[in-house]
């Protein structure tokens, strides 16, 4: 790569400064996932060289070979899996990462399993919208983005990256929106609208699919995790809205417009 922008007079990026720079927006610090012992300083050096070594949290060793990491490996997928994620989680809780880079190319296919997919109850879905101007609130919790006019009704909108304390900028997604659930508070019903980086899916879901959290370690908090659920396209995390919007405390002035809550339906 140095040759190469010292012969052109053209912008020469390779991946890993390609990373470091996305990295530096998607987050407020970043960590860097290596195979072995023998990268951590060349990526520190490469890091200072692209002028962002203040954003850099950490390199954190995995341990998996780039034989594991080869198309013909007979080593468990799980089990390499378990070695990137262990790093990352590390990065994350002790270093202050909000951002991960895995810096081999051949970890590319195990990014999914770094990207936390939480999932609502889908009865407690009113709709999903794309996201609309956002209006903010004062003195409001530091997760609530402001208020939208949804056809004439006014909705507080929360941002679950802030909420999580995840870091980045929902907005800034390309496929981000709004899904608007209904809650009971203090007797009635009232819509809030959760911004999301993307809707990947919905699926049914079976009571023996779900199992308690139990010591499973996420970048949440725990009290916030109803449970997991073993779905076609991997492990979601289950969040119980309930929680997450009571722990907020959000101020009932946000909600003047709400209806009175239905009796239930249920059996």
């Amino acid at each position: 790569i140095k040759p190469l922008k010292e012969a052109l007079d053209i912008p020469v990026v390779g991946p890993l400064e390609t990373s470091v720079h996305l990295a530096s927006m998607l987050g407020r610090r970043f960590s860097v996932i290596v195979n072995d012992e023998s990268m951590p300083k060349f990526i520190v050096e490469r890091v200072r060289d692209y002028g962002m070594d203040h954003k850099l949290a950490s390199v954190r060793v995995s341990g998996v070979t780039y034989e594991d990491l080869g198309f013909f490996s007979s080593k468990d997928e799980n089990a390499v899996r378990d070695k990137i994620r262990a790093a990352s989680i590390k990065a994350i809780e002790e270093d202050g990462a909000d951002c991960i880079i895995l810096a081999c190319t051949s970890m590319f296919g195990h990014r999914h399993m770094l990207q936390e997919e939480f999932g609502v109850p889908i009865l407690r879905v009113r709709e999903i919208i794309a996201t609309l101007p956002i209006t903010a609130v004062p003195d409001a919790p530091h997760c609530i983005r402001g208020v939208i006019n949804l056809r004439g009704k006014v909705i507080p909108v929360m941002d679950l990256r802030m909420r999580f304390e995840l870091g980045g900028d929902s907005s800034t997604f390309e496929r981000a929106c709004i899904i608007v659930i209904e809650v009971e508070r203090e007797g009635r019903l009232v819509d809030v609208g959760l911004l999301v980086d993307a809707v990947q899916e919905v699926f049914v879901l079976e009571e023996d699919q779900v199992e308690a959290s139990g010591d499973f370690r996420s970048t949440i908090n725990a009290g916030c995790i109803s449970g997991l659920a073993n779905s076609p396209t991997g492990i979601k995390v289950l969040i119980d809205v309930d929680t997450v919007l009571s722990e907020s405390q959000l101020g009932l002035n946000l909600f003047e417009n709400d209806a009175p809550a239905a009796p239930s339906e249920e059996a």
